[in-house]
């Protein structure tokens, strides 16, 4: 009765879980289409992304072959949703997401209860493998003694059962001994690798404290030979010292008092001199002038002065110097002598020309500063004048400083070895440490007979030394290398012998078994020893068979003989690694009970995880989508693919029908979108592409396409959601033609419309060069030319390579696009002169071309008006039969006239309507979108420039497949149909379990 009500809650369960999986693969779209945003972007080549700061707007035309994407803009942005739906929406899916987080938390669970279930069967099932064998054995021996009839047989058994017992028994010690054996030569081995180890720790522990130690000891040498060289150097500053027992400081008070005595006498010269009425002039305070002047001043003072106190002059020299034009004749000699001495003193010394009666008191005053100071380049004189004064005092402190230079070498060199010394004792002291580290390091391992003292670590080696190096380390290694390779031989020796033990013992088990079960009376019965299989070993998935066993004739059925023997086999034989594995699905784990419940386990939770990932990234972006527009700031693009189930495009053009190629509904990166800088849900969102045909013109006339393109939406699953063809619709209207080159005179890779007077001037002589081969140009007579359409690459043209394959592989091409100018030019290719040159035809045939070779340009210079196509072979070709010509194809001459001279015909590639002009005629055409009958697409590469991070939407992807619509009653109703199938198989196993189906 429990059975039965746990079925039919585990069925209700069930019918729940999935009616749940049901409702939450409704419908999950946030954004849906509102409309079609009316400016179209181009792609960025470099990153593969739309780039939405180049609109069609910003070309004054698009170019053949491009595509233009405008993005599918959401209702949100279109019809302004209400914050109200938006939140119901955020609040249904945050529901949802509960709920089913709840029911992957109940699988979880259930897979964890299983997980460990099952984890314990296997470490039961691994514990008493070897009981389990043994239990089998004994009990296909008590079938097999039950059922048998004849005594005669059973007594031969049991004696020929006696004999193999004996032998066994035999076989038995000889397989204790050997094992015995081996475990001792095993031991002994592994003993001796780890007596090795231990050994090599050490010379390991050794190795930085010997290395340290030598270079120690070879920086204590180090120091004993500067500190010899720091005595040499001291003996010789010493000796340079006049007196070697004058310390620095007595040497720097001498030098502080001379330096006293010098600012004094400065300062008594300057006091001096500042006395005077007027300064003396500069460089005349010398001897020269001291030995003419001034003594001539000082002798005829001193003869003026003699005659004046005797009274025998009638005249002073204040007079004369007064008179403006002194008579000799009026005056004496010694007075004349003497003013003119003070008109010289005062002239040479202070630079006055002319004075009057004061010159004689200011030549006194400066006769007498005179006497004091002296002349300023005086003899150094300790009792001489100021400056004589000064230059002694001068001298002095020079060598006073001269002597205290010396005395500071002669301390720095004497510091410098006290320093040595005190940093030699210090090395000397952890020397010391280190050569008992080392020793107590080497008692450790007395086996190696290690002498602390003479161990250095070129003997010793480096830790990093491996067992090929020669030093005690590498040979420890190696030495190990050995005795590990001892080890590992008598470790199998071991697992030999005890495996072959563990077989004598089986066979012996199975032999005294099987004895036992013909002799023993008090033995159980086989059907006693099959329900005590079954209860002591309940994690065994035994069959309902074996389960079911009654009677004697039972156990010896066929199928339950073969099951049992199975098992034998399965555990009397040791189980890998690999098979304990849940996923290995090895016959091991199916002979567990608990092993179907952990697959159905984990089969619903890997099931339910990914659906749980999906409802909860939608919520995220439900949620993300009201809080955005609750902030004013709505995201604008559709992005989900089931937005667009359903959807097909309609086109309508009104002129330039023959210039669209394709419009499909795609799904890219973008980038650059300045309109909405707030949080977005996804890397990609949804574009109507609009591809236009590739286009071999030369004409620079450009072409007109205007038109509509509409959408309707009708999908199965999103009723509330669908749209006619009049309710979003795209007005185009785009001129095509090709757009001015970015340089002037530059022919670029693609076509491009030169203008005159813009892109290039009117002269005789114009010259362009070409973006695809920088060493050729082209020289024009632009004069009067109209505007055209030039263009030239350098791509390899593979089916022309094929042909000429077997003769060579270097082919170098050059493809004009075939515009002509008025008047013929002058063609230069880069080429060397030893190569040959061919023209290529519209239908790619080559012919050789007779052209002259510039050596200053380097150049083959062919004379023409056509920027047409040429190859060069660095051997002569030979040339082969023209292709022929697929009798479908359709081919095209435009002749365009020109002023001049008419131009030669251009190719024009077939098309399905011939001619460039659709006129007002009005087509229309209506196609599914292209992706919606077959499979999304692989991701297209992103450049390592533009990585980011990984994203599980494909690069380019056309709309989701209407053919994958899942209606929600097809998906309610298949999920209940499950649970009762489910549920009905339930009822039957426990009902056969229970008896109730068994035949009576």
């Amino acid at each position: 009765m429990k059975k039965t009500v746990l079925s039919i809650l585990l069925a209700g369960q069930l019918i729940l879980s999935l009616a749940t999986v049901g409702f939450a693969a409704t419908d999950q779209v946030t954004y849906h289409i509102g409309g079609i945003s009316p400016v179209g972007y181009l792609l960025d080549d470099d990153t593969s992304r739309v780039d939405f700061r180049d609109s069609a707007d910003d070309h004054f035309y698009i170019q053949y072959g491009e595509t233009l994407y405008f993005p599918l803009l959401n209702n949100g942005a279109v019809l302004s949703a209400s914050e109200s739906q938006l939140q119901a929406r955020a609040q249904q899916l945050a529901d949802e997401r509960e709920a089913d987080q709840a029911y992957l938390d109940s699988l979880a669970g259930d897979l964890e209860t299983a997980q460990r279930n099952l984890n314990n069967a296997i470490n039961a099932a691994l514990l008493s493998r070897g009981l389990i064998s043994a239990d089998i054995n004994s009990l296909l021996t008590a079938i097999e003694a039950e059922t048998g009839t004849d005594p005669e047989k059973i007594a031969a058994q049991i004696a020929e059962l006696r004999e193999d017992l004996a032998r066994q028994q035999e076989k038995l010690d000889q397989a204790l001994a050997l094992d015995s054996a081996a475990q001792q030569a095993s031991k002994q081995a592994q003993e001796a690798v780890s007596l090795a180890e231990a050994e090599l720790a050490v010379l390991l522990d050794l190795a930085p404290a010997v290395q340290q130690r030598d270079q120690l000891k070879a920086q204590h040498e180090a120091l004993e030979e500067a500190i010899l060289d720091s005595g040499a150097l001291l003996e010789d500053a010493e000796d340079e010292m006049q007196d070697a027992s004058v310390t620095t400081a007595s040497l720097e008070t001498d030098r502080d008092a001379l330096a006293k005595q010098i600012r004094e006498t400065d300062e008594q010269i300057d006091d001096l001199l500042s006395a005077l009425p007027d300064p003396i002039l500069p460089g005349r305070s010398s001897s020269e002038y001291f030995e003419s002047s001034y003594q001539d001043y000082l002798d005829a003072r001193e003869t003026y002065l003699l005659l004046l106190n005797e009274g025998a002059l009638d005249s002073g020299v204040g007079d004369y110097l007064d008179d403006p034009a002194p008579d000799s004749d009026n005056y004496e000699r010694e007075t004349t002598d003497y003013g003119d001495a003070i008109r010289l003193l005062l002239s040479d010394f202070l630079g006055i020309g002319d004075c009057g009666r004061d010159g004689v008191v200011t030549a006194r005053q400066l006769a007498s500063v005179l006497e004091e100071t002296g002349p300023a380049d005086a003899e150094p004189d300790p009792d001489g004048p100021l400056y004589a004064r000064l230059e002694y005092l001068l001298g002095q402190k020079k060598a006073v400083d001269e002597q205290l230079l010396l005395s500071r070498r002669r301390d720095a060199i004497a510091s410098g070895l006290e320093d040595l010394i005190a940093e030699q004792q210090e090395v000397a002291g952890q020397i010391a440490d280190l050569d008992q580290q080392i020793a107590d390091l080497t008692q450790q391992v007395p086996s190696l007979s290690l002498d602390p003292q003479q161990l250095e670590s070129d003997e010793l080696g480096d830790p990093g030394d491996s067992w090929e190096e020669s030093s005690l380390i590498g040979e420890q290694r190696d030495h190990i290398f050995d005795l590990q390779e001892e080890y590992d031989a008598r470790k199998a020796e071991q697992a030999d012998t005890q495996a072959d033990l563990e077989e004598e013992q089986s066979v012996y088990h199975e032999i005294s078994s099987r004895l036992a079960a013909l002799t023993d009376p008090d033995a159980p019965s086989a059907l006693t020893r099959a329900t005590r299989l079954r209860q002591n070993y309940p994690f065994l998935a035994f069959s309902d068979r074996f389960r079911a066993v009654s009677s004697l004739d039972d156990l010896a059925d066929g199928e339950v003989i073969g099951e049992l023997e199975d098992l034998f086999d399965l555990f009397v034989n040791p189980i890998s690694e690999a098979d304990q594995a849940p996923e290995s699905g090895s016959k091991f784990l199916e002979a567990l009970r608990p092993y179907p419940s952990y697959l159905a386990a984990e089969e619903a939770y890997s099931y339910q995880l990914p659906r749980s990932a999906e409802l909860a990234r939608s919520a995220d972006a439900a949620a993300l989508a009201y809080q955005q527009a609750a902030d004013g700031n709505p995201y604008p693009y559709v992005y989900e693919n089931k937005a667009v189930d359903g959807v097909k495009l309609k086109s309508s053009w009104e002129e330039g029908k023959s210039y669209v190629d394709e419009i499909l509904l795609v799904k890219k990166r973008y980038q650059n979108d300045d309109s909405y800088t707030g949080e977005i849900p996804s890397d990609y969102i949804y574009f109507v592409a609009l591809k236009l045909k590739e286009r071999d013109t030369t004409s620079p006339n450009p072409a007109e396409l205007f038109g509509t393109i509409s959408m309707r939406k009708s999908s199965r699953s999103d009723s509330l959601n669908q749209f006619d063809y009049e309710d979003v619709e795209l007005e185009i209207n785009l001129e095509i033609g090709y757009n001015h080159p970015e340089d002037t005179n530059l022919i670029p890779i693609e076509p491009a419309t030169f203008y005159p007077d813009e892109d290039f001037d009117e002269n005789d002589e114009e010259s362009f060069d070409f973006e695809a081969d920088g060493d050729s140009f082209y020289l024009a007579d632009t004069r009067n030319q109209k505007k055209l359409v030039l263009g030239m690459n350098t791509d390899y043209d593979e089916e022309i390579g094929e042909h000429y394959a077997p003769q060579t592989e270097t082919l170098f091409f050059w493809n004009g696009n075939g515009g002509s100018f008025n008047r013929t030019g002058y063609l230069y290719l880069a080429a060397p002169e030893d190569s040959f040159l061919y023209r290529v035809d519209e239908d790619g045939d080559l012919s050789p071309v007779d052209a002259e070779y510039d050596d200053s340009e380097e150049c083959f210079v062919i004379r023409t008006r056509t920027i047409g196509r040429y190859v060069v072979s660095e051997v002569e070709l030979d040339l082969i039969t023209p292709y022929e010509e697929d009798p479908e194809e359709q081919v095209v001459v435009v002749i365009t006239p020109e002023e001049s001279e008419p131009s030669p015909p251009v190719y024009t590639p077939p098309s399905p309507s011939p001619g460039w002009s659709q006129g007002s005629r009005s087509d229309e055409e209506e196609a599914p979108v292209s992706a919606s009958e077959s499979e999304p697409s692989a991701p297209e590469p992103v450049s390592s420039s533009q990585q980011e991070p990984a994203s599980s939407a494909p690069e380019e992807l056309p709309a989701a497949a209407a053919a994958t619509d899942i209606s929600l009653p097809l998906l309610i109703g298949l999920s209940v149909a499950g649970a009762l199938v489910l549920t009905l198989t339930v009822f039957l196993i426990i009902g056969a379990k229970s008896g109730k189906f068994r035949k009576q």
